[in-house]
């Protein structure tokens, strides 16, 4: 399998650092469950043209025998399941936003735990137990291949009766740690902070993967929470008639998440704004890359980066590309690497915590987008995992 994790630590840092220097042009139950039937005489899976949002979870689909009809049936929410039934045992499958199987896995965690301590982890160890068992013989195998530390019982997350331990933590980017205990049972796992292992994909599909579901993105961005010219808080910083929000590095003190205000009146009435002007140009770039505003439409000439030297293209709106880096729970980082004549070379680093992985995207941010519009040009290398990356250069500090 291919796979970005086998890049050395110092190989990963010069990719980072090469990469901000080149420039674009470099519920209810089902109705049917294994009950109604012989174990042995369960009719092929057929699934039809229910879409999926990983091929791992394809594969499971049909190994489970799961009905494709009521699959379509599952609400599009990425919260809302159906329950269905494997070998005696409670599945619980999801569907995302853009209508795919998100998740499928054996049901082990109330949704009340979930929400008070939202993570991926609950989705990973569901569907990870269900794939175990998927596994059969090879079960030992898989668990050393993914680089899975257990101690105990994997049989306490399916376990009956209440959850009478639960611990779950984060080292930094790099790595899980999980304590659980059920119905006298108890398991102890320690693994890495990894977007492959965690989303079941290897680098060739997420890259794919990428290009498929931005393709897909709506604009829809998220509303900006700016202050009132009367209150000043201590993560802001005022001069005069400006004000910088956020103001965290990333990697560096040049790569940031500022974004500049500048207050204006309106109808007599003084409000922030952001900053969009040629006068301010590294400003006001950082402001429309960080945001996905604009005053004038924007479009992207998007190239994607991919395994063997391949390469995919397409335009799609500045808004439709932080759309989908904000819904997938990126943190949006910005720097600059130099003015070329009139326009500005960059890049936006989108750092996903949660999975230990990041997407970069250099742009070529021409002057006359400001003023106009039009398009801008980027290339991206999404994906890169973090969780061999050292917590000292990845070190977040507040500078502004």
């Amino acid at each position: 399998m291919v796979t970005k994790n086998l890049f050395s630590v110092k190989t990963l840092l010069c990719t980072l650092c090469a990469l901000f220097l080149l420039s674009p042009q470099a519920g209810a139950k089902s109705a049917i469950t294994e009950k109604d039937m012989p174990a042995d005489s369960l009719a092929p899976a057929s699934l039809g043209s229910v879409a999926f949002a990983t091929e791992r979870l394809r594969s499971m689909a049909e190994q489970c025998r799961l009905d494709g009809a009521s699959l379509s049936a599952i609400p599009v929410s990425g919260k809302d399941s159906m329950t269905f039934v494997y070998r005696g045992r409670p599945l619980t499958v999801k569907k995302n936003a853009l209508g795919d199987i998100s998740h499928i896995g054996y049901w082990c965690f109330p949704q009340a735990l979930r929400d008070f301590n939202p993570s991926p982890v609950y989705d990973f160890l569901e569907r990870y137990a269900l794939e175990l068992d998927l596994a059969g013989q090879t079960r030992d195998i898989k668990i050393y291949r993914d680089q899975m530390t257990a101690k105990g019982d994997w049989n306490a997350l399916t376990a009956a009766g209440d959850i009478n331990d639960f611990s779950l933590r984060k080292e930094g980017l790099k790595k899980y740690y999980f304590n659980f205990k059920r119905g006298g049972r108890s398991l102890q796992l320690a693994f890495a902070c990894d977007c492959q292992l965690l989303m079941g994909c290897d680098a060739i599909e997420l890259e794919r993967n990428f290009v498929r579901d931005i393709k897909r993105t709506a604009p829809n961005l998220k509303l900006l929470d700016l202050p009132q010219p009367e209150s000043a808080t201590d993560s802001t910083k005022q001069q005069a008639n400006y004000r910088v929000l956020g103001g965290k590095e990333y990697l560096s003190p040049s790569i940031h998440n500022s974004i500049y205000l500048r207050l204006e009146k309106a109808g007599g009435k003084k409000t922030y704004a952001l900053i969009a002007d040629t006068m301010k140009l590294v400003q006001s770039v950082g402001n429309m890359l960080l945001t996905g505003i604009s005053k004038n439409h924007v479009n992207v000439a998007l190239k994607v980066d991919k395994y063997g030297y391949a390469c995919d293209s397409l335009l799609l709106p500045l808004a439709s590309l932080v759309t989908f880096l904000q819904q997938e729970g990126c943190e949006l980082y910005f720097g600059v690497k130099e003015r070329k004549g009139d326009d500005v070379l960059c890049s936006v680093f989108a750092l996903q915590r949660d999975y230990g992985y990041n997407h970069v995207i250099s742009f070529r941010v021409p002057k006359r987008t400001l003023v106009q519009g039009g398009i801008i040009e980027a290339r991206a290398f999404c994906y890169v995992p973090l969780h061999n990356v050292t917590e000292k250069f990845l070190n977040l500090t507040p500078s502004r």
